[in-house]
């Protein structure tokens, strides 16, 4: 009876966070990460509840366990992504693939039939592969977390989704005779282009100095726009005033910057910058004469 009780309640959990707008408790890259793993437990644990306590079904044939499961899943799940946009939340079609996933792992594991273990085997293998990409980000959620106050390194693939970009961006070693990876950042002719750190730890209020590694492989100095904005930007009138920003001349070869975030603090025309509440930290260039492209080694707090 208990454990019939605390599955109930954490599927009521669960369901609920599929009406809550919960991009404003988390991270937008984790909760796109774990959504996924969100609808699957939601629809595995109540099939689970009817495969273990419904005797009408608990006593079907598989394949009539197997239709009901399915129907139900369906309805369901259609139904409440109709209801979704009345709370905030979009309906996403793909949302009811990961609902029916959840559905076959309470069906292989707790069905009334005698699959062999290596189908059931291979069903989690696959499973993990197709989630391969979310696993690795909430890994590097932790990760970024337990390495604070470094911003990025560059040292894995995965840390790219923590930044947003015009072009696209790779990590490359560019420097031949050094084993540093870097992040290389592209900047289209003739556009305000650059990249932005979405994900990453907000609380800057503990540190002094922001530091960033360069590698400029072109011949000239290279102006770069630093734009660091808070939370309240977005909540006041959202102007260059209301904002952290100052260009930076990158030599050509490796260079450091250090940035006193004193000065990021007072240096907010209408405000002082919120270090405690960080939003975004973004690098450009104002319409380049030609595309080109630099090289971030390493960003991080001291």
């Amino acid at each position: 009876m208990f454990k019939k009780a605390l599955f109930t309640f954490a599927l009521l959990c669960i369901i609920a966070s599929l009406f809550i707008k919960i991009d404003t408790i988390i991270s937008l890259r984790f909760m796109i990460a774990i959504w996924p793993f969100g609808h699957v437990i939601a629809f595995a644990l109540p099939s689970f509840l009817l495969l273990s306590y419904c005797t009408k079904i608990k006593v079907l044939p598989p394949s009539k366990q197997f239709l009901v499961l399915t129907f139900l899943c369906f309805g369901l799940g259609g139904a409440i992504e109709l209801i979704q946009p009345y709370f905030s939340r979009s309906a996403e079609v793909e949302d009811l693939l990961f609902n029916y996933l959840g559905v076959l792992v309470a069906f292989l594991f707790f069905g009334n039939h005698s699959l062999h273990w290596l189908l059931k085997a291979t069903f989690i293998v696959g499973l993990g592969l197709f989630f391969n990409k979310s696993i690795l980000i909430i890994a590097d959620e932790i990760k970024f977390h337990a390495e604070f106050p470094i911003l990025s390194t560059f040292e894995r693939e995965i840390e790219l989704t923590r930044w947003r970009a015009n072009l696209p961006l790779s990590i490359e070693q560019p420097v031949p005779e050094q084993p540093n990876k870097m992040l290389k950042i592209s900047f289209a002719k003739s556009e305000r282009t650059g990249v932005t750190l979405r994900d990453f730890n907000k609380q800057w209020s503990e540190y002094s100095t922001l530091t960033m590694q360069f590698y400029n492989p072109n011949k000239i100095k290279t102006p770069v726009r630093l734009v660091i904005t808070d939370n309240e930007f977005y909540k006041s009138e959202p102007t260059h005033k209301n904002r952290y920003q100052k260009v930076f001349q990158i030599l050509p070869g490796q260079q450091q910057i250090g940035l006193s975030l004193k000065e990021v603090k007072n240096g907010v025309e209408l405000r002082e910058l919120n270090l405690e509440d960080i939003s975004s930290l973004g690098l450009y260039i104002n319409n380049p004469k030609s595309t080109t492209s630099l090289y971030l080694d390493s960003i991080y707090l001291e």
